[in-house]
């Protein structure tokens, strides 16, 4: 339960910015590119949850393709995320 206390602190999302996308959803692996990259986002690496993605990209286009694919956007920096690295 704390930890869910933490999550709407976290769910600030920057309008364009680096954002981490978690899926809560059990969902086939790689799900998340499939949806993210179809809404625009750039992707830059995965993220350090598990099933979980970095991207680069307007919260505006991704909240809702988020919500319908069971995931959530997070803030995002590089000492959170690391470093970019191919798909």
């Amino acid at each position: 339960m704390g930890l869910l206390a933490l999550v709407p602190l976290l769910m600030v999302v920057p309008t364009q910015d680096k954002m981490l996308i978690v899926p809560l959803a059990s969902s086939a692996p790689g799900a998340s590119l499939v949806w993210a990259s179809r809404a625009g986002a750039l992707l830059m690496g995965p993220g350090p949850l598990p099933g979980s993605v970095l991207v680069d990209a307007s919260a505006g286009q991704l909240w809702l393709p988020a919500l319908s694919n069971g995931a959530v956007l997070l803030r995002s920096n590089a000492t959170t995320c690391g470093t970019s690295v191919e798909f």
